[in-house]
């Protein structure tokens, strides 16, 4: 199910595109690690990126042993930029919106639409701005 989650997420943000240039937004897409938004974390992807976090999932077990679950996934949107950069940080949020709006529009095939519970700002880090939209999913 992860597999099909992560690459509907993919293929959903490769729509994503500047009109004006007809190039994609996204310039990366991966699975997150912490390690990103730490100090001294070389930059080994062009920004902005994506990055997919899998948060724990309940499963419950029905008659007929079907399985349920409320899936949640996190997306990292990470930019890169000296000091407190102001349009940097507007830029990340206009991102995360489009991002968030693109997926409530997603459906998975015989599944729930996506739907956004939650946002959050990294504020620890002054070179890495990490916008985080939590979606959730009923599988």
């Amino acid at each position: 199910m992860r597999n099909l989650i992560f690459e509907t997420i993919t293929e959903s943000l490769n729509t994503l595109v500047d009109p004006s240039t007809e190039e994609k937004i996204v310039k990366h897409i991966g699975l997150w690690q912490s390690s990103i938004t730490e100090v001294g974390y070389v930059v080994a992807f062009p920004t902005p990126a994506v990055f997919l976090e899998f948060l724990p999932s309940a499963w419950k077990t029905l008659c007929g042993n079907r399985q349920v679950c409320e899936m949640q996934v996190r997306l990292h949107v990470v930019e890169y930029g000296a000091g407190q950069s102001t349009e940097l940080a507007k830029h990340g949020f206009d991102l995360a919106e489009q991002i968030a709006t693109l997926l409530s529009e997603c459906q998975l095939p015989s599944r729930g639409k996506f739907q956004r519970i939650e946002s959050l700002t990294n504020h620890e880090s002054e070179m890495v701005k990490d916008c985080m939209e939590t979606f959730k999913l009923t599988i």
